[in-house]
């Protein structure tokens, strides 16, 4: 697979999105916004609006707006502009960690497979049943997974109060997104064919993820050696950022939690003994 990969991006490598992820995000956003500004904060306003995008009677610009630019929440109730916050957040940090083990190109290739995954399953709900599915945001859960796979010690604060580790959120994720699933497929108020169009349309990011990441993940050295150099900026032992690092020893604020850092004239940190 490595080897097809590699004559993949020898081939279409200049085609590549750097930084793809805040391009991704800044979509979301402007989509949010669009939600609450233009169609009143009605969800159902900006589905339908998607469905009646059509090229020669497909669907295929409305699936992709509604594939990547759809975002975790599409309503200002309750705390859902903090979890908005929290949740692009976090789909910044991993797809940008993706971005830095796998390269530019493996990652927008994991982007484009996920987005033809959701066409053809959209566009087959279409074909058998002529229902419009609601669009979803099934990427964040997909390279959140992959992330927690690749970088399981990674910490983060989750709401801002409890230190939690990037494994158990991701096992959270996964269970979440096959509990849907699983629930959507035994619902005794849908069709049985709708029961099984809602169940593979949240099995979407499992898909995702099993038929791209596993396979892919573990087998090529130079990922691995992509993956030491992101988890240099990354404390081995807490999984948390370094926000001192003293120019002239390189020693951190985890190397000694009680050592004083400096600013110093030239804008570099330095710690007590050098500065």
């Amino acid at each position: 697979m490595n080897a097809l990969l590699n004559k993949l991006e020898a081939k279409f490598g200049h085609l590549v999105i750097a930084d793809l992820t805040k391009k991704l995000l800044i979509l979301k956003v402007i989509v949010f916004a669009s939600i609450q500004l233009i169609f009143n904060g009605n969800p159902n306003t900006y589905a339908s609006t998607l469905e009646r995008i059509q090229v020669a009677n497909i669907h295929i610009v409305g699936d992709l707006i509604g594939a990547l630019c759809t975002p975790p929440v599409q309503t200002m109730q309750g705390w859902n502009i903090i979890w908005l916050f929290f949740a692009l957040s976090i789909f910044l940090m991993a797809g940008r960690g993706l971005e830095q083990i796998w390269g530019k190109f493996r990652y927008n290739l994991y982007i484009l497979f996920y987005a033809l995954l959701y066409l053809a399953i959209f566009t087959g709900i279409r074909f058998y049943s002529k229902a419009a599915p609601f669009p979803e945001d099934l990427l964040y859960a997909g390279v959140f997974m992959a992330f927690a796979t690749k970088f399981p010690d990674v910490e983060i604060t989750l709401m801002f109060i409890i230190p939690v580790k990037i494994k158990y959120l991701g096992f959270i994720s996964g269970f979440f997104v096959a509990f849907m699933a699983f629930s959507a497929l035994n619902s005794p108020q849908l069709s049985p064919f709708a029961a099984r169009a809602v169940a593979l349309i949240y099995a979407i990011p499992l898909i995702h993820y099993a038929s791209f990441v596993l396979p892919y993940l573990y087998g090529d050295a130079s990922l691995r050696k992509r993956r030491k150099e992101f988890q240099k900026s990354v404390d081995p032992n807490q999984g948390r950022p370094t926000f001192h690092k003293c120019t002239t020893c390189g020693m951190t604020e985890h190397d000694d939690p009680h050592m004083i850092f400096r600013v110093g004239d030239d804008g570099q940190d330095y710690c007590d003994k050098h500065i």
